[in-house]
């Protein structure tokens, strides 16, 4: 009877410890705000000719989620980070939210020059696997913008990189006609985030 009774006194515990500690949780709002650089290639012809080569590949610059202020505002790091998830509910797509853009910022008017596109999250200390987060079969269709309603992992993937914290693009594309230019591109990125202060 009595370690029954140890027993129940430990749950208690635990489940109004669990509680004071849900309750000290900040939930935010991420915006990532990158740029990913494709190269000027004047002609297909050269990656058309060349076996299996028909698909170029173009890494970003290496980023950190903790160089975005809304951390050190909200009082906390990317490895106090519990929760996340692709969410926002500002902006919206024929009522789906949005939670990754693709915009050129210079160097072509619209991605007519392209016949497929797929992004990838690369991690640039090697602390977990590349992911596919979005793709598009015919850019060429739309303008400048390129507007994707979920991502394709999980969002415990999102958790783990970005307590991991330091991240990078991968991008795939196959040209159909000559580039105008080097194309610049902004990448955006959003998240619900839930993490404990770091006092």
């Amino acid at each position: 009877m009595r370690l029954k009774s140890l027993l129940f006194v430990a749950f208690v515990t635990l489940s109004i410890a669990s509680c004071k500690r849900l309750d000290k949780l900040i939930s935010f709002t991420l915006e990532t705000n990158d740029r990913m650089v494709l190269p000027f290639v004047s002609d297909t012809v050269l990656y058309d000719s060349i076996p299996d080569n028909d698909v170029i590949s173009v890494f970003s610059a290496d980023y950190k989620f903790s160089d975005y202020e809304k951390f050190e505002t909200n009082k906390s790091t990317p490895q106090s980070v519990e929760d996340v998830e692709k969410w926002n509910t500002a902006e919206t797509q024929n009522g789906s939210p949005i939670t990754m853009t693709i915009e050129i910022d210079s160097g072509a008017n619209s991605f007519s020059f392209m016949q497929n596109l797929k992004v990838f999250l690369v991690s640039s200390n090697g602390l977990y696997q590349e992911r596919e987060l979005v793709s598009e079969d015919a850019p060429g269709q739309v303008a400048n913008r390129l507007v994707f309603s979920d991502m394709l992992p999980e969002n415990d993937f999102f958790l783990q990189a970005i307590q991991k914290d330091g991240y990078k693009f991968r991008t795939e594309y196959k040209l159909i006609s000559a580039m105008p230019d080097t194309v610049k591109l902004n990448y955006t990125m959003k998240f619900r985030i839930k993490a404990m202060p770091v006092d």
